[in-house]
């Protein structure tokens, strides 16, 4: 399944790239999601993230490795990929991208992201929550970017 939304920012792609941080990672979360972070190395190739997701029923661990990068003065890009995710994703890929907008100052922010889950019931059960938390970011992103 295939989740692809964008982010127009009134800031330079290298401004924006350079925000993306621990700080703008935990900001990312939405409310009543319990996320405790406990590893963040960054954007680069080879550096993980590792959470643990606090839901009702149980804790899910969700480790990403950061398995490319990209970085030039228009565009930014980095992809993190599921080592170890919640028992109803069995394959996670998301491409993070900071590119150059239609004007100087403008860029745009593309989370490109494709899961699978095993089953397509479960597919359909979990894309709109996973959907609405990346669509969620929107508002996020130009809080602590467009500034």
């Amino acid at each position: 399944m295939r989740i692809y939304i964008t982010t127009k920012i009134n800031q330079k792609p290298d401004r924006v790239f350079s925000l993306f941080n621990k700080e703008l990672f935990l900001a990312l979360v939405p409310p009543g999601l319990k996320v405790q972070l406990l590893r963040f190395d960054g954007c680069k190739t080879g550096d993980e993230v590792h959470l643990l997701i606090k839901f009702p029923f149980a804790e899910q661990k969700w480790f990403s490795k950061i398995t490319a990068h990209s970085f030039s003065d228009s565009n930014y890009s980095f992809i993190d990929e599921g080592i170890e995710l919640p028992f109803f994703i069995k394959q996670w890929k998301h491409i993070h991208t900071v590119k150059s907008g239609e004007s100087d100052n403008c860029s745009e922010i593309i989370d490109d992201i494709s899961f699978e889950s095993g089953s397509i019931i479960i597919g359909w059960l979990v894309y709109p929550f996973l959907y609405f938390t990346f669509l969620y970011r929107r508002p996020i992103y130009k809080q602590f970017l467009d500034v």
